[in-house]
Formats: structure tokens, sequence, C-alpha cells
């Protein structure tokens, strides 16, 4: 929406009283403003973030690829819960990275028995 349909007639005829005598070639504040909103450069689009790597998610295929192990490997550690996943749906499971690098890197994992 315009500039000028959101601005109050009130303060149009306050910006009048104030503006007539210095730009006298405009007339009257609504030929102002669609000549300044004309005039205004249009922002360029922001460019595209990759989310961090917390929010980005992997299908159980692409965590079986990262992980070198087998699909359904990946399906077992989610559904006894020692992989946090999220399902949508039936069928549509996404595992966050930052939960599978977490998973790859225990840090409280006990030490291998009979090891020398």
């Amino acid at each position: 929406m315009p500039v000028i349909h959101r601005i109050p007639a009130t303060a149009l005829q306050l910006a009048s009283l104030a503006l007539a005598p210095h730009l006298p070639e405009y007339g009257n504040p609504r030929r102002l403003l669609a000549a300044l909103e004309r005039d205004v450069p249009q922002e360029p689009p922001a460019p595209k973030i990759a989310p961090p790597a917390s929010f980005r998610t992997l299908t159980p295929e692409q965590a079986a690829e990262k992980m070198g192990v087998c699909t359904r490997t990946i399906l077992y550690w989610v559904r006894t819960g020692k992989l946090p996943a999220k399902k949508y749906g039936r069928r549509t499971i996404r595992i966050l990275e930052s939960d599978l690098a977490a998973f790859v890197t225990p840090t409280n994992s006990p030490p291998l028995e009979g090891g020398a």
C-alpha cells in the first residue's frame, strides 16, 4: 500500500501548511509524497542465508549416508530413542544435524571393558 494512503488527512494538512512556502512546484502534499515515493530506491532483496547447523534437518537416508550406516540402522536408533528425531505425519522423519553430531561424538560414554 502506498505511503500516501496511510497518512491521516490532518497530517497531510499540516504538511501542506508547513511545506507550501518552500515547495511551490508540488502544490499540495499528496503530489510531494507521490514524487518522494517514486524517487525512493527500492531495497534489494535480502540474501538467502542457510540456516545454522542447529536448525538444518536431514532425512534418515541423508543421516545414514553421513554416518556410513544403513537407513534401517538410523530408523532403529530413532525408534529406540537413541537418536532424537521429529516425526511429521505417519512416514516423514527429520533429524536435526546438531542431534546427529551430538550422537556421533559421545560425551559421557562409559569406558570399554576388558581393554588394555
